[in-house]
């Protein structure tokens, strides 16, 4: 069952425990989408909107997280673009062959993570 991401934005509720790389995406998107700043401050205040909006605890994307995010999500990292394009393709596959269940539904990946590792989100 594929639930669209702009479907997960405007639910309420969500009913699972967001990652903290699922966190820091949503609310990169959403300091964009309000017209703000991809800053300490404007990530702070997106964090705390979201929190609300979706009643998890802001404390699941710390201060310390966030500061690190801001400083760091102005960029690309041609690596993960690669292993992650390499990814679509391949999900891209399952779908038109019809031979296998494409990822359900978020794929995050978290270059903070010492292990360097990707997430499967499935939401809501």
């Amino acid at each position: 069952h594929f639930v669209p991401l702009d479907v997960v934005e405007e639910s309420t509720n969500w009913k699972f425990k967001p990652s903290k790389p699922f966190l820091a995406c949503r609310t990169i998107l959403h300091a964009l989408t309000k017209g703000g700043e991809v800053d300490v401050q404007g990530l702070l205040t997106s964090r705390a909107e979201l929190a609300a909006l979706h009643g998890f605890d802001p404390a699941l994307l710390p201060d310390g997280y966030v500061a690190t995010l801001a400083e760091k999500a102005v960029g690309e990292f041609s690596p993960v673009c690669t292993v992650v394009g390499g990814e679509i393709a391949q999900e891209m596959l399952k779908v038109v062959q019809r031979n296998a269940n494409p990822i359900n539904n978020i794929l995050v990946y978290d270059a903070l993570d010492p292990d360097l590792r990707g997430l499967v989100e499935k939401a809501p």
